[in-house]
Formats: structure tokens, C-alpha cells, sequence
């Protein structure tokens, strides 16, 4: 196996993986994949995403990730809030769970509205339930609505699911909430690779093939831009 390849975290029965790409080797690279894999019906071409990142700002807020992500180019497609968390040790498996949320929840929280109420608690049940309670009490002690990243998606999936390629573009890093104010571009294009089980050989032969193109990334796109947008905002002091 080579030896490009980016720290993993398993979710459920497949390893993710991340990749930043130049942008000029982008093109080629996706076109080496296309050969392989057909395109997510869900994404016949590049789609608009929006994934809000709810996380504690100050260092002794509580730990823990939440994302909210939405289509805008959808109305029909829901808004999903997820946890999503890395494999604590190579025996374990990390975990990913989401509910549907109100589009407007983000602006919600903003607005000062009660978490309850924005996560609908009391219409919960069911698998739903555990994932709205622990929105409701990590949000309740500190977290909040930090950061966005709105970008173009393309994604490619086998059809039995084991091997899923997304593609994100146009990546642009907005501080919202406490750190509001900055908004910057993120350079480069981000591949994720998430498979059953280690990578097929012809996609473990393009990381090979363009190892001077690809570079491992240890941070997912919710760190990089929190980072960014608490640098921002220190500078605007």
C-alpha cells in the first residue's frame, strides 16, 4: 500500500481519507477516477454545499463537532445535522449520525432562539432522539455556530458502495457568530476517499501516479476554517 496516503478514520464499515490536490493536476486526476466509477444520481454535476460547523470557540468550551450541511440549489433536499467522529484506535469504529433540521436552523441558533426548540426536541423519537438531546446539551454548554464552508461538490460511487470519491472546489471559509467578519477563499481542490476496507488497486495506483499532485491533509475542512476565521478576527483587533 502506498505510502500517501492520508491519516484514516473508519465510519461504520468504510475508511475516509482526505487529500488536498493542485488545482492545475485536478482535472486530470478526476478524469483517471471517472474511468472507474460512475457519479452519484445525486450529484450529476458539481453541487452547491453548505456545511456550517458548530464548534466550541474558546478553549475550555466543551469538546465535540457538529456540522449542519444544506443544499442550497435544492429545495426539496433536507438540511441535516450531523456528529461525525473519528475512530479513537485502529480496532474501533468511528461514528456518524444526523437527523434532519429546519433549513433555518442555523439562523436560528444566531437569532437566539431556545436549542430545543430549533432541534424540535419534542417531536423526537426513535434513533433521532439520542442525536437531538446531545445537540441540545453540548450546544447548551458553550458550542456554537462558528464557522461555514460553502463550496461545489462532485462525488462518484460504485454501485455496491464500497468505494466513494467526493470532489470539493470553490471552497470559501466564512466566520459567522462571534467570529463573523472574515470570509477567505481556500486555495486547492480537497478529495475525500472513503472505502470498505483499504483502497482498490486502481485507486491506490492514482495516489502513486500523482504523488507529487496530492498532499495527505490531517485537518478536515470544519479545523481549517475555524483556524482561519479565530486568525481573522485576531488580526481585525
Amino acid at each position: 500500500m502506498t505510502d500517501v496516503r492520508a491519516q484514516q478514520a473508519v465510519y461504520g464499515a468504510r475508511v475516509e481519507q482526505k487529500f488536498g490536490i493542485r488545482e492545475d493536476a485536478a482535472d486530470g486526476i478526476l478524469a483517471e477516477i471517472q474511468a472507474h466509477l460512475p457519479r452519484d444520481p445525486m450529484y450529476p454535476t458539481a453541487q452547491p454545499v453548505s456545511t456550517t460547523y458548530i464548534r466550541s470557540i474558546d478553549d475550555a468550551g466543551p469538546k465535540g463537532k457538529i456540522r449542519v450541511r444544506s443544499y442550497p440549489a435544492s429545495e426539496s433536499a433536507p438540511t441535516f445535522l450531523e456528529f461525525k467522529e473519528s475512530a479513537k484506535a485502529a480496532d474501533e469504529l468511528g461514528t456518524k449520525t444526523r437527523i434532519p433540521v429546519a433549513k433555518d436552523f442555523v439562523s436560528q441558533l444566531l437569532g437566539g432562539a431556545d436549542t430545543k426548540d430549533a432541534v424540535d426536541l419534542v417531536h423526537r423519537s426513535g434513533d433521532e432522539l439520542p442525536t437531538a438531546e446531545r445537540a441540545v446539551r453540548l450546544i447548551g454548554e458553550g458550542m456554537e455556530p462558528a464557522v461555514r464552508v460553502d463550496y461545489l461538490r462532485e462525488a462518484f460511487e460504485d454501485t455496491a458502495g464500497t468505494v466513494r470519491v467526493t470532489v470539493d472546489r470553490n471552497l470559501v471559509q466564512t466566520g459567522i457568530g462571534r467570529l463573523a467578519g472574515t470570509s477567505t477563499p481556500r486555495p486547492g481542490v480537497i478529495m475525500e476517499l472513503k472505502t470498505a476496507g483499504e483502497l482498490p488497486a486502481w485507486l491506490d495506483g492514482i495516489l502513486v501516479a500523482h504523488a507529487d499532485e496530492i498532499t495527505p491533509l490531517l485537518k478536515g475542512k470544519g479545523s481549517a476554517a475555524l483556524t482561519a476565521a479565530k486568525a481573522g478576527v485576531e488580526l481585525l483587533r
